[in-house]
């Protein structure tokens, strides 16, 4: 059998599971999360150069909560990949909104010129989705996005980076967040982005 991806998991990492399990806290009612998940958050603001990072349980729950915290819902459409993983539209259809298809290019990701075609008044955002490690078109979808009025961009990082700031490989069956050693503390997250 060839399997579609093989975690590597080490020593390192089964004591960080140990670790985790010792201290009690596998789940937690606090608002902020447990220990190690502020710890994760703290240093992968402090390298991404931002203020605030928020870990969640799944891309679907990561992609559902961008939606909703801009205010999409019935009505609306958001502009998504054709070829993806099924969160995408999913999270999409979770608030109410409907999905409009995008074509991608010969490298799986969104296409640029495609979705300047299919933007309409109703679109409120797009998805790009970076696929198989392959980075999708930023900053060309982005100034898409920024030149429709009332359109936002959500930035979907389960499958890839974005190419400015490379972080992180993502192995797409469990997303398994593979940090690299030093810069963030525990090195098998289960990664939202």
């Amino acid at each position: 059998m060839i399997n579609i991806n093989q975690p590597i998991l080490g020593e390192e990492e089964r004591r960080e599971v140990d670790s985790i399990i010792k201290s009690g806290y596998l789940t937690t009612g606090a608002r902020e999360g447990g220990p190690k998940v502020r710890e994760f958050e703290g240093s992968l603001a402090k390298y991404l150069g931002v203020k605030h990072v928020v870990a969640i349980n799944s891309g679907t729950s990561a992609l559902y909560a961008s939606l909703i915290a801009l205010g999409i819902g019935h009505r609306d459409k958001v502009l998504v990949p054709s070829f993806t993983f099924l969160a995408t539209a999913n999270a999409v259809l979770m608030t109410g909104a409907k999905p409009v298809f995008v074509d991608v290019r010969k490298d799986y990701n969104m296409d640029p010129n495609d979705l300047k075609k299919r933007i309409s008044k109703d679109c409120k955002a797009v998805i790009p989705v970076h696929l198989y490690g392959y980075p999708a078109k930023i900053d060309e979808i982005n100034e898409i996005a920024r030149s429709a009025e009332g359109v936002r961009a959500i930035f979907s990082l389960r499958h890839g980076h974005d190419d400015r700031k490379p972080l992180f490989n993502c192995f797409h069956s469990r997303r398994l967040l593979r940090t690299p050693r030093r810069e963030i503390p525990g090195r098998a997250y289960k990664a939202a982005c």
